[in-house]
């Protein structure tokens, strides 16, 4: 009587890992959009609230910030 063996072959394991492989290379450039969709959304909440800040003073200063030379200068 022949033992059964338990265990992969060396096909089916390069099979594994070749599908592995694929999906991975599909995937990485979906998860890179998505972290650039994150950051520009947060950078358009930012110029949002820089703007947002800049009426808040107009309203409470009558005028916008001066400009730098013009402070420095005096």
């Amino acid at each position: 009587m022949k033992t059964k063996q338990h265990g992969f072959t060396l096909i089916e394991l390069l099979t594994v890992i070749a599908i592995i492989a694929i999906l991975a290379a599909i995937l990485l450039p979906v998860f890179g959009r998505a972290r650039e969709q994150g950051r520009r959304t947060s950078c358009m909440s930012n110029l949002h609230q820089i703007a947002v800040a800049l009426k808040m003073y107009k309203q409470d200063c009558r005028g916008y910030p001066l400009d730098w030379p013009e402070t420095v200068a005096g």
